[in-house]
This record gives structure tokens, C-alpha cells and sequence, in this order.
């Protein structure tokens, strides 16, 4: 998974999404049903984003930060936000930002 981008937490991952982001994968907690995570379920079936639902237990194996329940990933090492490599992008959008 070194290649591999993380974007974590509901609102980054819908807005990349709304932005046009292209994900290999997005994990969303299992059970997970408040108003914000339909409305990210919702986008992913309107956009055809594949998501799959998954134990909190794979989240927190994925990354150590805040992921809120969700946790998108991108097959390439730079930011899908401005095309810097996620160690010096700065968008907050990327495990590994600054």
C-alpha cells in the first residue's frame, strides 16, 4: 500500500468526491447510519463510487488519524488535489500532510 493515498474523514472524502477524485477503494464503517454518512453513501451511488462497509477495526489498521468512520484510498503517491506528493501537498487531504 506504499503507493497509495489515504484520504480519511466524511467531509474530505465527500468533497474529493463533489471534486471529481478518482478512488481504487473507500471504506466506510460498518453500521455507520447518521445523516452525514447516507449523504456520503448516497454520492457514492449517485457517482458510481464504489464503497464497502468494513469493521472500525480495518479503519484503524489503515491510518492513525481521525478517520470519523471513512477512509478513501487512491492508487497514486501524489495528492489527487494538486498533484504534490502527499508529503509536502499541505491540503489536509492526504495521510501524511503536513
Amino acid at each position: 500500500m506504499a503507493d497509495n493515498l489515504l484520504i480519511f474523514g466524511v467531509r474530505p472524502v465527500i468533497e474529493a468526491i463533489e471534486a471529481g477524485k478518482q478512488f481504487d477503494r473507500i471504506y466506510i464503517k460498518r453500521g455507520a447510519d447518521s445523516p452525514v454518512m447516507e449523504q456520503l453513501k448516497g454520492l457514492c451511488r449517485e457517482r458510481k463510487v464504489a464503497f464497502q462497509e468494513v469493521p472500525i477495526e480495518k479503519l484503524n489498521r489503515l491510518t492513525r488519524g481521525n478517520h470519523q468512520g471513512v477512509v478513501a484510498q487512491t492508487s497514486s503517491g501524489k495528492c489527487k488535489s494538486n498533484g504534490k506528493t502527499a508529503s509536502v501537498c499541505g491540503s489536509g487531504w492526504c495521510d501524511g500532510c503536513p
